[in-house]
């Protein structure tokens, strides 16, 4: 049953005389949208918005592995100046973990110190190695690795080697 608000008196003539009256509706113009017509505009919206919010979820959490996977590289770089910069004969081979490899102590029992920023998530390793030629030690490698732990139990980590050498074999 259709419920009209505005009628018209409309008559009908036959022979020049009133037939009939009748009220009919008079068709309005409609001012606004239907509750189907929303809801079908609010999916469509939500189907162009999912992928694009979905997406800058993703570039969020990249951001985030990047900014994690400089600051580690960094931090590698920053030990690696400090080894290369002691003369060959104070390094000492062996591995070195933890409190070993932080800042103010003696680098790889040396009289040489750490100067090095805050570790924060990160864990230091470094293993120096000695290369021996024939009979002389030509040189040194020295392989960094920082560690970290990201979301979910996972974990990342690193390596950056170089080589010492031994200009006075």
């Amino acid at each position: 049953m259709k419920i009209f608000t505005k009628f018209a008196l409309v008559r009908t003539m036959k022979n020049g005389l009133i037939d009939s009256l009748k009220l009919l509706p008079i068709k309005q113009s409609r001012l606004g949208f239907s509750y189907f017509e929303l809801m079908a505009g609010l999916f469509i919206l939500l189907v162009i918005m999912l992928p694009v919010l979905f997406f800058a979820q993703q570039i969020k959490q990249g951001v985030e592995v990047n900014r994690e996977e400089l600051a580690a590289h960094c931090a590698a770089f920053e030990l690696l100046e400090q080894l290369r910069s002691i003369p060959f004969s104070d390094l000492a081979s062996g591995t070195y973990t933890g409190s070993a490899v932080s800042d103010g102590v003696a680098i790889a029992s040396s009289p040489w110190v750490f100067k090095i920023s805050d570790s924060g998530i990160y864990k230091r390793k470094v293993k120096i190695e000695d290369q021996i030629r024939g009979n002389l030690l030509v040189f040194k490698k020295i392989d960094i690795e920082i560690a970290w732990e990201i979301e979910g139990n996972a974990s990342r980590a690193i390596t950056l080697s170089s080589l010492a050498t031994n200009e006075n074999p």
